[in-house]
C-alpha cells in the first residue's frame, strides 16, 4: 500500500513539471484513490494541486489550497512544512501587494524557527530573503540589504550552494538602487560564477537582468549590453510560472526602453502583461500599462496608448482602493484591540478590587467563627468545671450548691451556645454558599456535616478549631476528612485543604 502511494506521488510530481493540468486531472482521478486513506498523503496531493495552480495562474485556488495546508502543518506540529508553505503563500500575498500581511505573516515563522533554534534551516534564508524582497519593493533597500546578508551567511553556514546565485542577486539589486553600481556587478559576477557551475538557468535570467541593468547605468555601449537581454529573455521565456514570468518580462521591456528598443520593450511588455493581468498580480499591471502607454505613444499609435492610459488609471484605482480598505480594516482592527485592552483592565482592576472584598470579607469571617469557637470552648470549659465542683465533696455548702445549680440552669436554658453556633453556621453558609453548591453538586454523596467541614477547612480551620466550633471530638474530626479524603478520590500525596481550595 505504502508503495503504491509513493508511485503515486513520484508520478504526479514527474507530471507537475512538465504538464501542470494532466497532474490535476491525475490527482483526482481514481488511480489516485489510495492517497484519501490517510491525512498526511492526503496533504502532500493538496500541496502538488496547488503547485499546479500556481503554474496554471489559478493564483486565488493556490493560496486557498496554501491556507489550508499551512492550518494542518501548524496543528501537526511539522514547523519546516508549515513555513514552507507560508513561504509560497506569502508571496503570492506579496504579488498582489498585500505587504503587511506578508511582513506579518513571514516574521511569525521567524519568531518560531528561532524558538526552536532552527536558524541553520534554508527556510530561515528563505524567510530572510523573503523579507528583504518585500522592504526592497517598498523602497527601503537599507533594511533590504541587511536581511539580504543575513540569508547570505544563513545558506553559507548550511552549505546551500545551489540557492546562493538567488541571495547574490539580491544583494546585488539593493546595492543598485543604492546607486553602489561596483558592488552591484561585482555580486553579480559572483552569481553568475555560481549559476555556470550549476548549470541553474533561473537564475542566470536575474544576473543577465541585473548586469544588463549596472551596465546601462554605468553607459557602456549598446551592443555589450544587449546580449544580457536577449539571453535573459531566452531564458525567460521557458518560465511556467506566472508570477515569475511577469516579473522576468517587465524588468525586460524596461531594459529595452533604456537601450532604446521600443520594438522589443512593446513586446516584452505585453508578455509581461499577458502573464500578470489574468491572475490579478495589480502591481505588476500597474507598471506594465505605465509602460506600454509611453512605448505607444512614442510609437504614433495613440489609440493603443490611449487604451493603455485608461487601463492604467483604472488599475491604479483598483490597487489604491484595495490599499484602502486594507489600511481601513487594519485601523478599524486595532481600534477594536485597543477599546478590548481598554475593557480588560478595567475588568481587571474590577477583579482586583472585588478579590480585595471578598478577603477582608474571609478574614472576617474567619476571625468572628474563631471567636465563637473560643467562646463556646470557654463556656464548655466551665460547665465541665461546675460539673466537677458539684461531684466533689467539699462542695457541700447550700451557697456552693446554690450557685453551681444557678450557673448550671443558666447555661442550660439560655441556649446561648447553640443559638450563638446557628447563627455562626448560617453566615459560614451563606458566606460560602457558592463553593457549597459546587462542592455539592460535584460530590452528591457529602453530608451537611462533611459540606461544613470542607468549608472550615478551606477557611484553613485547624482540627481543634473544628472541634470546638462543631461540638465534636477531635476523632471525629479526622474521620470525617478520611471519609472526605475517599469521597474525593484524593492520594495521601495531595493536600486535602489545598484542593479545597482550588475549587
Amino acid at each position: 500500500m505504502e508503495s503504491d502511494v509513493t508511485l503515486i506521488l513520484d508520478h504526479a510530481t514527474a507530471l507537475l513539471h512538465n504538464d501542470p493540468a494532466s497532474c490535476i486531472s491525475y490527482l483526482q482521478s481514481q488511480v489516485a484513490q489510495p492517497l484519501l486513506h490517510d491525512e498526511h498523503h492526503m496533504m502532500k496531493a493538496q500541496e502538488l494541486l496547488a503547485n499546479c495552480s500556481m503554474l496554471l495562474g489559478n493564483i486565488d485556488e493556490a493560496a486557498t489550497r496554501y491556507k489550508v495546508l499551512i492550518e494542518y502543518y501548524e496543528r501537526e506540529g511539522m514547523p519546516i512544512e508549515h513555513v514552507r508553505m507560508s513561504l509560497y503563500y506569502g508571496r503570492i500575498l506579496t504579488s498582489k501587494g498585500q505587504y503587511d500581511e506578508t511582513l506579518l505573516l513571514l516574521g511569525k515563522m521567524l519568531d518560531m524557527l528561532s524558538t526552536l533554534n532552527k536558524t541553520r534551516t534554508l527556510e530561515y534564508a528563505f524567510l530572510l530573503s523573503d523579507i528583504g524582497s518585500i522592504y526592497a519593493q517598498l523602497g527601503d533597500y537599507t533594511l533590504a540589504l541587511r536581511y539580504y546578508e543575513q540569508a547570505f551567511d544563513c545558506s553559507k553556514h548550511i552549505g546551500a550552494k545551489q540557492q546562493t546565485p538567488l541571495f547574490l542577486c539580491n544583494m546585488a539589486s539593493a546595492q543598485y538602487e543604492m546607486n553602489n553600481l561596483a558592488d552591484a556587478e561585482q555580486y553579480y559576477l559572483q552569481a553568475q560564477t555560481y549559476a555556470i557551475r550549476q548549470n541553474e538557468q533561473t537564475w542566470m535570467i536575474f544576473v543577465n537582468i541585473g548586469l544588463a541593468k549596472v551596465y546601462l547605468k554605468k553607459k557602456k555601449k549598446t551592443e555589450l549590453i544587449n546580449p544580457y537581454i536577449v539571453a535573459a529573455e531566452t531564458i525567460g521565456g521557458t518560465l511556467k510560472n506566472p508570477i515569475q514570468r511577469a516579473d522576468v518580462f517587465t524588468e525586460i521591456a524596461e531594459l529595452y526602453v533604456e537601450a532604446a528598443n521600443p520594438e522589443k520593450a512593446t513586446e516584452a511588455g505585453e508578455i509581461a502583461l499577458y502573464a500578470a493581468k489574468p491572475i490579478g498580480l495589480l502591481p505588476h499591471t500597474v507598471r506594465i500599462h505605465k509602460l506600454l502607454a509611453t512605448l505607444y505613444e512614442h510609437n504614433g499609435d495613440f489609440k493603443a496608448a490611449l487604451h493603455q492610459q485608461k487601463s492604467y488609471i483604472d488599475t491604479y484605482t483598483r490597487l489604491y482602493n484595495n490599499t484602502r480598505q486594507r489600511e481601513t480594516s487594519r485601523q478599524l482592527a486595532q481600534f477594536q484591540v485597543e477599546r478590548l485592552l481598554a475593557e480588560n483592565t478595567q475588568l481587571k482592576h474590577r477583579i482586583i478590587e472585588l478579590d480585595d472584598i471578598c478577603s477582608l470579607q474571609t478574614q472576617e469571617m474567619k476571625k468572628l467563627t474563631l471567636q465563637v469557637a473560643e467562646r463556646s470552648e470557654f463556656i464548655a470549659s466551665i460547665h465541665k468545671e461546675l460539673r466537677r465542683m458539684g461531684k466533689s465533696p467539699e462542695a457541700e455548702t447550700a451557697t456552693n450548691t446554690t450557685v453551681q445549680h444557678r450557673v448550671q440552669k443558666l447555661i442550660s436554658n439560655s441556649g446561648m451556645l447553640d443559638r450563638t453556633w446557628e447563627g455562626q453556621i448560617h453566615d459560614v453558609d451563606n458566606h460560602e454558599k457558592e463553593f457549597m453548591i459546587k462542592l455539592k453538586d460535584l460530590h452528591p454523596n457529602f453530608s451537611s456535616t462533611e459540606l461544613r467541614i470542607c468549608s472550615l477547612l478551606r477557611m484553613s480551620m485547624s482540627t481543634k478549631q473544628i472541634c470546638g466550633i462543631l461540638h465534636i471530638t477531635p476523632r471525629a474530626v479526622e474521620n470525617h476528612r478520611s471519609r472526605i479524603r475517599k469521597k474525593l478520590n484524593l492520594p495521601l500525596s495531595q493536600n486535602l485543604m489545598f484542593y479545597l481550595a482550588t475549587l
